[in-house]
């Protein structure tokens, strides 16, 4: 699921966040760091064992939706929630989808740094395709 995924350069980077937990379609990838960038989103994991710069990332154009979750009926963290075109979306090279559209979370370690992930309040940061 994850392949060798390179940090975007700091020019890009609109926001870091660290200690971020990815899952993608419920299931849970692993907590590394979390880059949105002007022209993509990037997340890399914090893993000693697992090889450097693993992790994946998402062209704008393939993001149909995001937006902040913070209903915990719906999913157990709050999360930046994306979903995906899955035909652009390239999450997963070994897995074949019939699917049309796959889900990706993003939810960082602290509650409140959800906020700062979508860029609301200052309007300077977030997905914006």
């Amino acid at each position: 699921m994850l392949s060798e995924t390179a940090i975007p350069s700091p020019e890009e980077v609109k926001h870091i966040e660290r200690n971020t937990t990815a899952f993608v379609n419920s299931n849970r990838i692993g907590k590394g760091s979390l880059f949105i960038a002007e022209s993509r989103l990037s997340w890399l994991l914090q893993d000693p064992a697992a090889d450097p710069g693993q992790g994946f990332e998402l062209q704008y154009p393939c993001i149909s939706l995001h937006a902040v979750s913070r209903d915990l009926t719906s999913f157990p963290f709050q999360c930046l929630y994306l979903m995906l075109d899955a035909a652009s979306a390239k999450l997963n090279a070994e897995q074949e989808t019939e699917a049309a559209s796959s889900e990706s979370a993003a939810s960082p370690s602290g509650a409140s740094n959800v906020t700062g992930m979508s860029g609301d309040g200052d309007g300077e940061v977030g997905c914006e395709p």
